[in-house]
């Protein structure tokens, strides 16, 4: 993660198990942060949430909770990603909505037969 951190990429590309280690990691810290922490962090989440879930844009869902608490997630994986594209498998339900939540990122998927198809468009673009 340092290394992300460094470079501060405003795309973010990977596969499930990096996601899912970005999600552990960040799991492990709020946990050993304490209980008011954890339940601050809670309350945020579920809040920003249900306002996604409703349809609101990721600045506007909870730009309080943004500052106080996201934050310091969006600092570790460099401050300036806009875009998490996961591909070669789906991503866990519950690992895809807590990047959504908690980066403030858009996160899209591709899977399975989409990567012929992002062959077929690279090789006839080529032409």
């Amino acid at each position: 993660m340092e290394d992300v951190q460094a470079l501060k990429p405003t795309i973010f590309c990977g596969v499930p198990r990096v996601f899912d280690r970005v999600y552990a990691g960040i799991n492990s810290k709020i946990s050993s942060g304490g209980a008011l922490r954890s339940a601050l962090f809670q309350y945020a989440y579920n809040y920003k949430l249900g306002y996604l879930e409703k349809c609101l844009p990721q600045d506007k869902a909870a730009p309080f909770f943004d500052r106080l608490v996201f934050d310091k997630i969006k600092q570790g994986l460099g401050g300036r990603v806009r875009l998490l594209l996961s591909g070669a498998a789906p991503l866990p339900r519950h690992v895809e909505e807590f990047l959504r939540v908690t980066s403030g990122a858009t996160l899209a998927q591709g899977y399975g037969m989409i990567l012929v198809l992002l062959k077929v468009v690279v090789d006839v673009s080529q032409q």
